[in-house]
């Protein structure tokens, strides 16, 4: 993957940054990564209408980068450091463990948190052996 990059004699020219934008993502429908090395590598993924309503304040400095491919399916990490995946298998352990605390049966969770009776089986054995 090639990206865009401002050389550091550049001035950031924003009427450029958005002419390359829309002209290199016309047509995508998906996120477009903007990263940066100032100081450490960090990343971020907008999607295009949010990136050039933006782009004044996005790109803003000599070290950014502008991918130039788009993708559908962003891996962000949530405030906590998880994927949205790790978190949402996080809420359902929580939640499992606050109904087994208030006294619920395991069909009574089955039914309350739409989850299959094997997986609070396994959940419920995985409190107990506090692994989670």
């Amino acid at each position: 993957m090639q990206a865009f990059k401002l050389k550091e004699n550049d001035e950031v020219n924003i009427d450029e940054s958005n002419k390359h934008l829309t002209n290199l993502h016309k047509d995508s429908e998906g996120y477009i990564t903007i990263a940066s090395k100032n100081p450490n590598y960090s990343q971020w993924h907008y999607k295009k209408d949010d990136l050039l309503q933006r782009s004044d304040e996005i790109i803003s400095n000599i070290n950014t980068y502008v991918s130039q491919n788009t993708f559908y399916r962003p891996q962000r990490r949530i405030e906590n450091g998880l994927t949205k995946r790790e978190q949402d298998r996080l809420d359902k352990i929580n939640a499992v463990k606050e109904l087994s605390e208030k006294g619920y049966k395991q069909v009574q969770i089955v039914k309350e948190l739409g989850l299959t009776k094997g997986r609070v089986s396994q959940i419920i054995k995985e409190i107990k052996a506090k692994k989670v």
